[in-house]
């Protein structure tokens, strides 16, 4: 019987070769295989746009049980040429006492409203608040700024009609992980003398790629998310604006 680790090693050798035959072959692989491929030391040689959503994607067969909610709504947000997908979580104790735009991370090349379902639902449970997850576009098919034009734009709609998602009068908060982080705080500076926010919440937000901490040195290397992939990221969020600080 072939070991996690060596159907691992097939599946990169086969990538080399053919990547379509690769991802037709991963929703067949064991639940430890899709965790050793998840480990992205493993395949980073191997990295692309499309490999990176599908392993998102396989992700989702071994989370476990999310929290329960009073009500799931799936809608999308009509903007300017473009709908948006959105998805709003009622938690079984609404308490009201705020309505919270999420922005999910991803580096802005993967992730959408699936990949942090659990996310969300666990947050709404714990805050006993509503929470509204948007999906924004993605590069590297949409570049800067694309992903922080949605952004803006959600949270402008999502205020104008309140009473869709909320009690009229309910407090807004703009919260996001990682890339999606970043776009929260982007959005509450470019929207605070329109949009009335009471709070952002920002979970490990990425700040640029220009910033160098003494955290970046002692964690760049050995652990989940690296530099390397961290200047991936940017260079495909970025596209053809190399002036990181715009």
């Amino acid at each position: 019987m072939l070991r996690v680790p060596s159907i691992g090693r097939f599946c990169v050798q086969l990538f080399k070769c053919n990547a379509t035959r690769v991802f037709d072959l991963l929703p067949l692989l064991p639940r430890g295989a899709i965790e050793w491929l998840l480990d992205h030391r493993r395949y980073r040689h191997l990295r692309g746009v499309g490999l990176m959503r599908q392993l998102g994607t396989l992700a989702l067969a071994i989370r476990g049980e999310m929290a329960p909610m009073a009500e799931i709504v799936t809608t999308a947000l009509p903007l300017a040429g473009r709908n948006l997908n959105a998805r709003l979580f009622v938690p079984e104790v609404d308490e009201h006492l705020a309505l919270v735009v999420y922005f999910h991370g991803g580096g802005w090349v993967v992730g959408d409203a699936d990949t942090h379902e659990g996310v969300c639902r666990r947050l709404a449970l714990d805050t006993k608040m509503r929470f509204v997850s948007v999906e924004y576009r993605l590069a590297p098919e949409f570049p800067y700024p694309a992903a922080l034009d949605d952004a803006v734009e959600a949270v402008r709609y999502v205020a104008a009609h309140l009473e869709d998602f909320a009690e009229n009068g309910t407090p807004l908060i703009v919260m996001g992980d990682s890339a999606g982080a970043t776009l929260a705080t982007l959005v509450a500076t470019a929207l605070r003398d329109e949009v009335p926010l009471v709070a952002q919440a920002l979970i490990y937000p990425v700040m640029g790629p220009e910033i160098v901490t003494d955290s970046k040195h002692r964690f760049g290397q050995r652990y989940f998310l690296d530099t390397e992939e961290m200047d991936w990221y940017f260079r495909q969020y970025l596209g053809p604006h190399p002036d990181a600080t715009d």
